[in-house]
């Protein structure tokens, strides 16, 4: 028969010692208990005997059993003197009131020589994690079990932080991610602050991961934040909306074409952009108004920047693309910038028409040829007559604006009125009309304001080449 003992243990509701289907079960020996800041670890030994039979040790056995090896159940050690009446607590590590986590049971029958078909003797160990708990831990970091910060830079020195850590539960307090929930924009709004250069704020990482524990004792997380370098939004660095925004802007430049006799004409820069922006899904789903409003105006002045003067711009295409599953938009944008001179293009086409001069005296056919057995061809006398070769010049001037100071078509033109005839040699040019006109256009996206205001000055002259006949 075991020796008594002057404490109880509790676990999972069973009382030891205690009375288990008429079989006593008992303490026996002395427990032992280690704690640390993070975990614990109880161990003793439980005692079956006076078993009426051997029945009735197998059904306390069968209880015994399950009772300690039950997880996350509450523990308690309490001191009691032989025959009662002075008892006091001295170990309470309670699953239900958030003293204890990750709590799991083990029971074992060691073999000992009190072992037989009334007794039985068992080794019981218990462990588990325990709240982090400081005395005086700052803002942010009670319950905090592990943390630290990773700064880093790319090739361009841009930085990148990135914050892990743990938070535990606490006794008669918060589970895990509570605790986590009500402390982490302490403990990380003021290393943000403290950062050189321009960062988000806490609300507003780019990445942020999150490990839960079955029984919410512990709660760890990352959240990654990335430097702002350039203004997320028009006036202002920051734009609560807008996550890891990505934009690239591409300038294409191409060689200026004009007439030898005319004003340098200008070639306008061609740009395009490709935008990208992950929009905070708790703050507005709505992309297409977020575009509309603000992300669209934000990309053209990147555009103008990317010119080399503040000139008219004129939007070619817009291309937008929305994820609402992701909360994600995209644009691809086309651009004209129209930078220096006011001269746009100039264009000349030549159309040349010959009449070879014959007369054709046409009679009734006669009968096929060989050639094309199928038809017969009109019988005709032909005479040699007077041949023409006559020339159509419509030059295309366009311009930025209404109009332009001075005479586009000087140094241009073939003559000054209709009839002009420039001799040379025996040849002689004639003019035989001339007629101009203004197209107005304008060109671009009115919606959005991005136009520009196009002159189109067309003039056409009919010219014929005459060789003097002596």
């Amino acid at each position: 028969m075991a020796a008594a003992r002057e404490y109880t243990i509790t676990y999972n509701s069973q009382l030891i010692p205690a009375t288990i289907n008429g079989v006593t079960a008992d303490l026996h020996s002395v427990h032992r208990v280690r704690k640390s800041s993070s975990d614990f670890e109880v161990n003793f030994e439980v005692i079956l005997h006076s078993a009426p039979t051997a029945a009735s040790l197998a059904l306390a056995c069968a209880s015994i059993e399950a009772s300690f090896r039950a997880p996350i159940s509450d523990l308690s050690v309490s001191l009691s003197t032989l025959g009662g009446g002075d008892t006091g607590t001295t170990l309470s590590l309670l699953s239900s009131n958030n003293d204890a986590f990750n709590v799991e049971a083990s029971i074992e029958k060691v073999g000992s020589e009190v072992d037989s078909a009334r007794s039985r003797l068992y080794e019981v160990s218990i462990t588990g994690e325990l709240p982090w708990t400081l005395g005086s831990p700052g803002a942010g970091r009670q319950g905090l079990r592990s943390f630290e910060y990773n700064l880093e830079f790319s090739a361009s020195r841009r930085g990148q932080v990135t914050f892990s850590g743990e938070y535990t539960m606490q006794s008669g307090g918060n589970a895990a991610q509570a605790q986590h929930d009500a402390n982490i924009s302490d403990l990380i709004t003021p290393i943000l602050s403290g950062l050189t250069g321009n960062w988000p704020t806490f609300a507003q990482p780019t990445g942020q991961t999150s490990d839960f524990d079955i029984g919410d004792g512990a709660f760890g997380f990352t959240r990654t934040y990335k430097e702002l370098v350039a203004s997320e939004k028009i006036g202002a660095i920051d734009d609560a909306d807008v996550l890891d925004q990505r934009l690239t802007v591409i300038r294409e430049t191409t060689d200026n074409e004009s007439d030898p006799g005319s004003p340098i004409t200008e070639a306008p820069q061609r740009l395009s952009a490709s935008y990208e922006a992950s929009i905070d899904q708790t703050r507005t789903k709505d992309l297409k108004g977020l575009w509309e409003s603000t992300l669209r105006d934000w990309v053209i002045q990147n555009i103008r920047n990317a010119t080399n003067s503040g000139g008219p711009i004129r939007l070619i295409s817009e291309r937008l693309v929305l994820n609402p599953v992701d909360n994600i938009v995209g644009a691809e944008l086309e651009f004209e910038v129209f930078t220096g001179l006011r001269f746009v293009s100039l264009t000349v086409d030549i159309t040349t028409e010959m009449n070879a001069g014959h007369i054709i005296s046409r009679t009734w056919p006669q009968k096929a040829t060989r050639r094309m057995p199928d038809l017969v061809p009109t019988s005709a006398y032909v005479f040699d007559g007077p041949r023409e070769i006559k020339q159509t010049v419509v030059t295309t001037r366009t311009t930025r604006g209404p109009s332009f100071p001075i005479d586009l078509f000087t140094g241009g033109s073939i003559g000054s009125s209709v009839g002009t005839i420039q001799q040379g040699g025996k040849s002689i040019l004639i003019v035989l009309s001339r007629s101009s006109a203004n197209r107005r256009r304008r060109v671009g996206n009115s919606t959005i304001g991005q136009t520009v205001d196009l002159l189109d000055e067309i003039r056409t002259e009919v010219i014929e080449l005459i060789e003097k006949v002596n």
